[in-house]
């Protein structure tokens, strides 16, 4: 299982990409393989990633598609595993999904908000790229810049996340 540990960050996200493939297979036993290379290749202390936006990407294409629970989970825990190490691309990546606002967007956020060791690092970046974006600028947005323009948020919306990283609010 210590193998991943010799791939270089690009072989290691060729290898993660391939194994989020392997899950939407029908056959129980390749779905079981494909999470078990997952595994290998995120929990193994290595280098980080490269080309986590295609990650993110991967797993909102394909999540809907896998049809073993288990397999699920592990794509979702593997998600948690990015926001963590990675927020700051995997919620700029998250914003562009979010304009379809489908069930799979939606499961993305949740779980990557509800785990505390992400929660925080992912609603501060997340804080950070939409007051990026005033009101007064949704106006002069590129096409490549328009998956974070509609979440520009205005003064109200601000305060109230801000009152949530200064522990004024308490999810139940």
């Amino acid at each position: 299982m210590m193998f991943g540990k010799y791939f270089n960050p690009s072989e290691r996200m060729d290898f993660l990409l391939t194994a989020i493939e392997g899950m939407r297979d029908t056959s129980v036993h390749d779905s079981v393989a494909a999470r078990h290379m997952l595994h290998v290749i995120l929990w193994v202390p290595s280098p980080s990633l490269e080309r986590v936006s295609e990650a993110v990407m991967s797993i909102y294409h394909n999540l809907d598609s896998i049809s073993e629970p288990l397999a699920q989970q592990q794509l979702l825990k593997a998600l948690v595993v990015l926001g963590d190490q990675n927020s700051e691309e995997v919620v700029t990546t998250l914003l562009g999904c979010s304009l379809s606002c489908d069930s799979v967007t939606v499961e993305m956020w949740r779980v990557l908000t509800f785990h505390p060791k992400t929660a925080g690092k992912v609603l501060r970046e997340l804080l950070d790229r939409l007051q990026e974006w005033p009101l007064r600028q949704r106006h002069d947005v590129s096409q490549q810049e328009a998956g974070v323009a509609p979440w520009a948020l205005d003064q109200k919306s601000r305060e109230k996340l801000d009152s949530i990283f200064n522990g004024e609010w308490y999810p139940l």
